[in-house]
């Protein structure tokens, strides 16, 4: 397996077998959390307080010197995007800095393809441990479900969910960022991402059935179809890749139970010291399904999760969170579906959020993103792609 790992460019020093038959770590700093980037302990974890959803710097970074590479320099981005100016890979960049990134590359580069490009520049050695979680899995279908659960951790813009559909299994990206507000380009990098390290972790033993987008194509459908090597469809429900079930499930041939089980134990342990947000997430889901048009309690949300609410306060304290900051999140997006509407004042979409008055969605607009809901709605609008 360990040769399996290193034709992959997987390294793993620290991985020991120890004299009670058990793997475990040496001198390990679990690096390959999140999934695609290193050195996650060194990044600040901060974002889990930010109001507007974000992804970590070392994207950026990666963005950066892709777009340099292609022929669009820093100090171009800068001047048009002077807010990237002092952002560092240990910061976090907002999902609007993000999409207004990539509608200026592409833009300046004339370059339609230029998501599916940088997505195709993610490697299986930047997975790192993870890397080996996947190879050592049962099945694919396995190992994605085991290392989804990351992907909070280094973005919150959208994340990748599996669906089963007739026979088929989809890996959807799901938008926490309303998708109208989401770049095209944004989007293919990630499905391109996935991807490619789907076919190279599985040795390219798994064929696809199509890949889909919610928005209408700007290049070639030839030009997609040969990137992907499968049907593109566009205008479709789904941001997703579509496999055969028996494919995803069949047994895989380096697989390794007992890795794959130390793995997933020292994967826990280090998403718990962030934590415990899967919980988070669930809280969130309940705000969003039922506290439309209301600022909900969390006298309501402990009662909808059958939990004792000093229960539930426990378990966001232990995030490093406190409930206000993760309604105010909630808060924050179903304003932004709001304000795409320019048909809405602001005193109307403060009534629709569950605000008294506009002044107090004012004010906390204001906290949430440092500038009022009207400088805000004008920068989304104008940045909005068409889908």
């Amino acid at each position: 397996m360990l040769k399996q790992a290193k034709d992959h460019g997987l390294t793993l020093k620290s991985l020991i077998y120890n004299k009670k038959g058990k793997w475990s770590f040496y001198n390990s700093s679990f690096y390959g959390i999140p999934l695609i980037w290193k050195n996650y302990h060194h990044y600040k974890f901060s974002h889990m307080s930010l109001i507007e959803p974000s992804i970590n710097g070392d994207y950026l970074e990666k963005l950066l010197l892709f777009f340099q590479d292609q022929g669009l320099t820093k100090n171009v981005i800068f001047k048009y995007l002077p807010q990237l100016v002092n952002l560092s890979e240990q910061d976090w960049l907002s999902a609007k800095d993000l999409n207004q990134l990539y509608a200026l590359a592409c833009r300046e580069l004339t370059d339609p393809f230029l998501g599916v490009r940088f997505g195709q520049t993610t490697s299986t050695n930047s997975f790192s441990i993870v890397g080996f979680m996947v190879i050592s899995a049962t099945n694919m279908l396995s190992a994605l479900n085991s290392v989804l659960c990351y992907q909070s951790l280094y973005s919150r813009i959208g994340k990748m969910v599996t669906r089963e559909e007739n026979q088929q299994i989809l890996l959807c990206w799901q938008a926490i960022w309303p998708r109208e507000l989401m770049h095209p380009a944004a989007v293919e990098a990630s499905i391109t991402g996935w991807l490619n390290f789907v076919l190279k972790v599985a040795d390219n033993r798994i064929k696809l059935k199509k890949v889909t987008f919610c928005h209408a194509n700007d290049g070639c459908i030839a030009e997609y179809e040969k990137a992907f090597g499968c049907p593109v469809l566009f205008k479709q429900q789904f941001d997703a890749i579509y496999f055969d079930q028996p494919d995803l499930k069949q047994s895989g041939c380096n697989s390794n139970d007992l890795v794959h089980q130390a793995l997933v134990e020292k994967a826990d342990k280090v998403l718990a010291t962030y934590g415990d947000i899967a919980f988070v997430e669930k809280i969130e889901a309940v705000l969003m399904q039922h506290g439309k048009g209301k600022i909900l309690p969390i006298e309501r949300v402990s009662e909808i999760l059958n939990m004792g609410v000093g229960d539930v306060r426990k378990a966001i304290k232990k995030s490093n969170l406190s409930y206000r900051t993760i309604l105010d999140r909630c808060k924050f997006v179903e304003a932004l579906h709001y304000l795409l509407d320019d048909r809405l004042d602001l005193t109307s979409i403060a009534f629709q959020l569950g605000f008294s008055e506009q002044s107090g969605f004012t004010r906390a607009f204001k906290r949430w993103t440092q500038k009022s809901p009207i400088v805000y709605r004008s920068e989304i609008l104008e940045a909005k792609p068409k889908l």
